[in-house]
């Protein structure tokens, strides 16, 4: 229940400031503060107390009414005369109407806004109950301290346990009716302005303040209401009551007036949206909406929709909206609707932003997986509008598996672009990467990666221009193809392009080169962040996404996320088409296929991928990696057979290719291994080879097979440690325990867990020595120590608590 006395209640800080007035000698006072301050209770206070310490002398409280008037300095000055100590409570703070001569003979006490401390004592004293945190927080910032909204407030609420709606208009319209209805017609409209985001005192000003030359007296008027908080803009909640109430003609009349002053519409941002949502609208908005959407495209693609819809709901044209509407959906990654927009604007003839249409829609095609259907608007662009970038019309060809160095529309494109402008470092990129593409089918496979990294660090770190292929994800994907993972991962990190589908593209690339250098934590890391910023119609980089968590969870023998691998790129291989730059990602979904008996299901894709390197020439670049994932699903397969072809092409592109004579040592040295006639020197150097181009984990297979089928007990021991030491290049040998042992559970080393895991699995002990690379008999010494450490008399009961250790463990 409220007490009785609440609207008496003070502060400490008051009580402590009425003590100071009372130590002053001056016979007189003046409280100072602004409306709805409780100037009247402390006088009253200080008057009582002035009275009790003055015995004999008259203390009397002069306010409102008693302080108006032409005469007051005389009235003041006779009663003062008269011998009595006066305590004054003038209506404006900043004029106190006090003859000058009187002013030294007063003491100020200046009432301030309420801290939270003050307010929770307040709510306290109210209500018997402690407040919570949040009410207190979310009262005191709403009302900025003000004394007459707390009380206010705490005379709606029943009790400080409610939930603190604090900013409900509905608590506070009769208040603010009543603290407003002496503002003048100035200070009326300048409230309005500011509760429809326009700003005191910063950007962007409200315009009655720009109009008046009064502004000072204004403002101060406002803040004599109470209006102001202590950062001298409207507080909080007269902003959301006023906001609310505020009739749609009001609006309209406001937003006419600042929509024809603005030249520069970034800074009102803020202001046209509450004038929109407010229900204002006309020509001048439709522009500046749709000026505020251009601007926000890049950064915030999100917020450049909402403006465009803004501008339409304005009046502006469809037509004109469709192609930034359509690029603002490709940055946000719904490639799908991007693509829908384009081809209905292409359709349709209009030669609106035809630039951006067609680029959007390259972009957007190739997104999808629809590499055909990129190519061919490229090509029908490139000579109908002479607008696709030499570059960007070389790479969509290329990937499409569609020759280009003979193609006259290409060296048209190219001859004319150096002429069109000045020769800037973009156009030098652009001209070298076009180089680099045509040399990446010749054979020269150093001199094009090469010219692509060149091209990528003479690009701005951050291009906002649309692009199917980015140079500098060119070059990365280029430099993995020649097993140079560290070139490619310099070059992702330095780009940062702002189109979204590129992000994600960049997340993919570092995810490889962390899968070829070994860091499969890195790996996993950015194909996480890749899934994040995926959209659903996003197909091509969510094939290559499966691809990578393909690879990963063959490196870490973990079958569930290789199934789920798996399962995620079936859904998007039927409506997928290959390119040059997703070759890498087929490939190791091919060794995923058959590790899980489905080989059928990627037939007709990898047969598509290599007609398309078959119809470029099969360049050594592109082709290698694909022919050496196709060797390992043989051998996987046991199939020495399949091995041949790939093999072969391997030894053919190895004359001019280091990374492909890497891997066609390495397949020789396998075909070896598997005939059971090998030379262990010329599998460790294989080996070495593959680990150097980051194929490490391939190495350690090798390694691994040779040392199960050499019959040199020696050698057979070099081999799997050479393996075990590729797989787990910081294993620590003296295998610690993996955990603190727990009752029914059994301490395991790390090297123990990865046994049982398999073991549970089903396997046997022989294929537990192959995926971890140990011979079957040193898996059946590991099973006996685990067993005699167990104290398990039951093989049931081994297996009981070696489950219940992994859960612990994992």
């Amino acid at each position: 229940m409220t007490r009785a006395n609440a609207g008496d209640w003070l502060p400490p800080s008051v009580i402590d400031d009425i003590d100071t007035v009372l130590d002053d000698p001056a016979p007189h006072a003046v409280v100072l503060g602004r409306t709805g301050d409780g100037q009247p209770v402390v006088a009253r206070m200080l008057a009582a107390r002035m009275t009790d310490a003055a015995e004999t002398q008259d203390v009397l409280v002069l306010e409102g009414e008693d302080l108006a008037g032409e005469d007051v300095h005389e009235r003041v000055r006779h009663l003062a005369g008269r011998g009595a100590r006066l305590v004054l409570v003038p209506w404006t703070a900043a004029a106190p109407v006090v003859p000058h001569d009187l002013l030294a003979s007063c003491s100020t006490l200046r009432l301030r806004p309420w801290s939270e401390q003050d307010v929770a004592e307040y709510l306290e004293h109210c209500h018997d109950v402690a407040p919570t945190g949040e009410l207190v927080r979310t009262l005191a910032e709403a009302t900025g301290g003000h004394p007459a909204f707390i009380r206010h407030f705490t005379s709606l609420r029943r009790s400080p346990a409610e939930p603190p709606s604090v900013l409900d208009p509905g608590l506070w319209e009769h208040a603010l009716d009543r603290q407003m209805a002496t503002l003048g017609p100035t200070a009326r409209t300048l409230v309005d302005e500011l509760a429809i985001g326009f700003m005191v005192h910063r950007a962007p000003l409200a315009p009655s303040l720009a109009e008046t030359d009064r502004r000072d007296r204004v403002v101060e008027e406002l803040d004599q209401h109470a209006l102001l908080g202590p950062d001298g803009e409207l507080l909080p909640l007269v902003r959301h009551t006023v906001r609310r109430g505020m009739p749609v003609h009001r609006i309209m009349r406001i937003g006419h007036a600042v929509v024809e002053g603005i030249s520069d519409p970034t800074p009102h941002a803020a202001v046209i949206e509450e004038l929109f949502a407010g229900g204002a609208r006309c020509e001048r908005l439709a522009d500046i909406t749709g000026d505020l959407g251009d601007s926000a495209l890049h950064s915030a693609p999100e917020n450049a929709l909402a403006w465009y819809d803004r501008s339409e709901a304005s009046g502006a044209s469809l037509s004109d909206l469709a192609p930034r509407r359509a690029e603002a959906l490709l940055r946000i990654g719904d490639v799908a609707a991007a693509a829908h927009i384009c081809d209905l604007v292409l359709a349709s003839g209009h030669d609106v932003d035809l630039d951006r249409v067609v680029s959007t829609a390259i972009v957007a095609h190739v997104e999808r997986g629809l590499v055909s259907q990129a190519r061919a608007l490229a090509l029908w662009a490139s000579g109908a509008l002479g607008t696709v970038p030499a570059v960007d019309l070389l790479a969509t060809r290329e990937a499409a598996g569609d020759p280009s160095q003979d193609d006259e529309s290409t060296d048209t494109v190219a001859a004319t672009a150096p002429t069109a402008g000045a020769p800037t470092l973009g156009r030098v990129a652009a001209e070298t990467a076009r180089h680099g593409l045509q040399t990446s089918l010749t054979g020269a496979t150093a001199e094009a990666v090469g010219q692509l990294v060149k091209a990528a660090h003479l690009l701005p770190p951050a291009p906002s221009a649309l692009s199917p292929y980015p140079v500098s994800l060119l070059a990365g994907w280029a430099a993995l193809h020649v097993g140079d993972s560290t070139t490619a991962r310099a070059v992702a990190e330095r780009a940062r392009p702002s189109l979204r589908p590129h992000i994600i593209q960049r997340e993919l690339l570092l995810g490889w080169a962390s899968l070829w250098q070994g860091d499969l934590s890195g790996a996993r890391s950015h194909a996480d962040r890749a899934a994040a910023g995926l959209h659903d119609s996003q197909l091509r980089n969510r094939l290559v996404l499966a691809g990578l968590r393909s690879g990963i969870a063959r490196r870490t023998t973990d079958e569930a996320a290789a199934v789920q691998a798996w399962t995620d790129a079936t859904q998007c291989l039927d409506r997928v088409e290959p390119d040059l730059f997703s070759l890498l990602a087929l490939g190791e979904l091919n060794i995923a296929a058959v590790r899980l008996r489905q080989t059928e299901a990627l037939t007709a894709d990898l047969d598509r991928a290599h007609q398309l390197l078959e119809n470029l020439g099969s360049p050594p670049l592109w082709s290698t990696p694909l022919n050496w994932s196709s060797v390992q699903a043989a051998i996987l397969a046991n199939q020495p057979s399949a091995i041949a072809p790939h093999a072969t092409a391997l030894l053919h592109a190895a004359e001019h290719h280091p990374f492909a004579a890497r891997l066609a040592r390495a397949g020789k040295a396998w075909m070896h291994v598997l005939a059971r006639d090998f030379d262990a020197a010329e599998v460790r150097a294989a080996v070495t080879g593959l680990a150097q181009v980051g194929q490490a984990w391939d190495g350690a297979r090798l390694a691994a097979h040779a040392a199960a089928r050499c019959d040199d007990p020696r050698q057979t021991a070099s081999l799997r440690e050479l393996a075990r030491s590729l797989r787990d290049p910081d294993e620590d040998r003296s295998e610690p325990p993996a955990g603190e042992s727990v009752p029914g559970s059994i301490l395991l080393s790390e090297r123990e867990v990865e046994v049982v895991r398999l073991v549970l699995d089903g396997k046997t002990y022989r294929e537990v020595g192959e995926e971890l690379y140990l011979s079957p008999r040193t898996v059946e010494h590991h099973m006996a120590r685990i067993r005699q450490r167990s104290g398990a008399q039951t093989r049931r009961e081994l297996l009981e608590r070696l489950q219940r250790t992994l859960h612990l463990v994992s």
